[in-house]
């Protein structure tokens, strides 16, 4: 989770979400080999977090514009596009982070 979304959705908070809706949706988990059930757990959570994510306030964003001449709906589309790439980027598996750094990094 984002540092902006953690301050008004608590990663505690989504934890026992995502483990209440798992123990209701139970009869609909499949297994598929042993690491099914994390991924299964996982998808609930993301889902729970980008919900989380989307349900924001548009009072709690705040517009900072970076540079002289940057409007205040430029500095707001702006923050929306960076609060759905750290959604993306926290839905990604830890390899694929590593992918996208070493891509990064060669720029």
């Amino acid at each position: 989770m984002g540092r902006k979304l953690k301050l008004e959705a608590d990663p505690e908070d989504i934890l026992q979400e995502t483990f209440l809706r798992a123990f209701h949706t139970i009869d609909r988990f499949q297994w598929k080999g042993p690491d099914s059930l994390m991924r299964w757990l996982t998808t609930i959570a993301e889902h729970l977090i980008l919900n989380a994510s989307q349900k924001r306030r548009p009072d709690s964003l705040t517009v900072e514009p970076r540079g002289s001449a940057v409007s205040p709906g430029t500095g707001l589309r702006r923050k929306e596009r960076f609060s759905r790439l750290e959604a993306a980027l926290g839905a990604i598996t830890a390899e694929q982070k590593e992918v996208v750094r070493t891509f990064h990094s060669r720029r």
